[in-house]
C-alpha cells in the first residue's frame, strides 16, 4: 500500500499515520499492563480506537483505505 510513496518522502502523511496509531499503541500498552481485563474496560477502548479510525473526507486515499480497514476490523470484533 505505501509502494506508491517509497521514493517520495511525504512527512504529513506519515504523521497522519502515525496519529491514527498512536490510540492502538495506547490501548496495547492498557492492556498488557492489566492483569485482568473486564469488559468495562475493553469496550471504552473499542470505542475509541473505532473512532479514531473512522475515515474522514479529507484523508489521502492510502490513509482513507488504511482507516477503513481498521474501523471494519475493529467493528468486526
Amino acid at each position: 500500500m505505501l509502494r506508491k510513496y517509497s521514493k517520495i518522502i511525504d512527512l504529513d502523511l506519515l504523521e497522519r499515520c502515525a496519529a491514527v496509531l498512536a490510540p492502538f499503541e495506547a490501548t496495547t500498552k492498557v492492556m498488557n499492563s492489566q492483569t485482568c481485563v473486564t469488559a468495562s474496560l475493553v469496550k471504552p477502548l473499542l470505542a475509541n480506537l473505532l473512532e479514531r479510525s473512522k475515515p474522514q473526507e479529507d484523508d489521502p486515499p492510502v490513509l482513507h483505505q488504511a482507516k477503513a480497514t481498521l474501523y471494519h476490523d475493529i467493528e468486526q470484533r
